[in-house]
């Protein structure tokens, strides 16, 4: 039986293809990494309701509660829908009969830092940061590998 979503894949894929941005400054919206929940606005201006939350070595876009992309890294991950194994870098795609269950392998990444991390999925998900932010910030002077 299909889950039930307040809303469809092509709608997340509208809204990952829009453009966005983050200006949240970070020193106000985390007690560290693993906490991180970062708010990200649709440059039209529309009510969004999207987050990009931070995990362990992996990030998320999330819209009403509910992951439309994810980026992390595994040994091996049995991607349920179709039974293919994906080893490495991948991203969960949300899917209307599964929810974020699917997932894809994701090349170029090899072993980024966090900074590299952060930028490879705003990039993808059309994430712009804005520059006098802390993020901007960080990303624009560089920071720690991990």
């Amino acid at each position: 039986m299909a889950k039930r979503f307040p809303f469809t894949a092509r709608d997340a894929d509208r809204v990952v293809a829009a453009p966005k941005t983050i200006s949240t400054d970070l020193a106000n919206e985390a007690q560290g990494p693993a906490s991180l929940v970062v708010p990200v606005n649709m440059v039209s201006g529309s009510e969004s309701e999207l987050v990009v939350k931070w995990f362990g070595m992996g990030l998320s876009l999330c819209w009403k509660g509910h992951r439309i992309r994810g980026i992390n890294r595994s040994r091996q991950l049995r991607s349920r829908p179709d039974g293919t194994i994906v080893r490495g870098w991948h991203e969960h795609v949300f899917d209307d009969q599964v929810g974020d269950e699917k997932v894809h392998a994701v090349t170029g990444l090899g072993r980024p830092s966090v900074d590299e991390l952060v930028r490879f999925c705003l990039a993808r998900w059309n994430i712009q940061v804005t520059p006098d932010s802390a993020l901007g910030r960080q990303l624009r002077f560089g920071g720690t590998r991990q």
